[in-house]
């Protein structure tokens, strides 16, 4: 038997900000040091935000990120710098402080796990900042670590203010009176995890080629819902929308 899908068009924004604004509110904030990896702070999954204050001693500064994993966002006085992967991380970053003092902030996602096999519990499975960060020949000190989980998400401030550019929490309430399976279009979206009424749906990236998530039926109420869409990159639309079969990327190449 084959279940039949809805769709429902121009879900308007409810309410967003910016993932700096409300940190604290969704996040126990640990201090160390030295920074810790996801697995000493008893992290499974998600993402974990560092952060430290970099003191001035040229405007022009060397970083390099020593080890991490998976994907590393940069960003100064909660401004974007850079983005690296895997293959990348370890490259120097230059940055340019105004300030006496700057604030520095590394997004570190974990972009999934080996679940078999010899590499289980190889090093290379820790997920975070890994060895450390190093301006030009110091290593830094003094680390603030906010793990994000998604599982305290009922205590984001939208009232805390949004910033263009940088990760955000973005919600869109819609009444459904007859639920039924559904697909969340994110093709307006860059890369992040969507939630319904608290349920995570699970990751979305715009290089594809799936730029949809499903939505069982079960997961939707009779009445009032909710979609939560964490997003990294800075990139949203003021709507979103609902359809009855998956969007794919159309995606071209040699090996295609």
């Amino acid at each position: 038997m084959i279940s039949s899908t809805m769709a429902l068009e121009s879900i308007k924004l409810s309410a967003r900000v910016s993932l700096f604004k409300t940190i604290k509110n969704v996040s126990a904030l640990k201090k160390s040091f030295y920074p810790c990896n996801m697995e000493e702070l008893g992290q499974p999954t998600g993402y974990l935000l560092y952060r430290t204050y970099l003191a001035r001693h040229s405007k022009e500064e060397r970083l390099r990120v020593i080890d991490a994993r998976d994907r590393i966002q940069l960003f100064l006085d909660e401004k974007h710098v850079k983005t690296q992967y895997q293959e990348e991380i370890g490259q120097d970053i230059l940055i340019h402080q105004e300030g006496e003092t700057t604030q520095l902030d590394i997004l570190v996602e974990n972009m999934g796990r080996v679940s078999y096999g010899h590499k289980l519990t190889a090093p290379s499975q820790q997920k975070g900042l890994g060895r450390g960060l190093m301006a030009d020949l110091h290593f830094v000190g003094d680390w603030e670590h906010f793990p994000l989980d998604f599982q305290e998400l009922n205590w984001i401030d939208f009232s805390a203010g949004w910033t263009d550019g940088v990760p955000g929490f973005y919600a869109y309430d819609f009444d459904c009176q007859q639920p039924a399976d559904t697909y969340l279009d994110l093709s307006q979206f860059g890369k992040g995890v969507a939630l319904v009424n608290g349920v995570n749906l699970g990751r979305f990236w715009k290089v594809g080629p799936t730029l949809s998530l499903y939505i069982p039926k079960g997961l939707l109420k009779q009445g009032q819902n909710r979609l939560l869409i964490f997003e990294t990159e800075g990139q949203f639309s003021e709507s979103i929308r609902l359809t009855k079969e998956p969007i794919y990327n159309d995606i071209k190449g040699e090996n295609l």
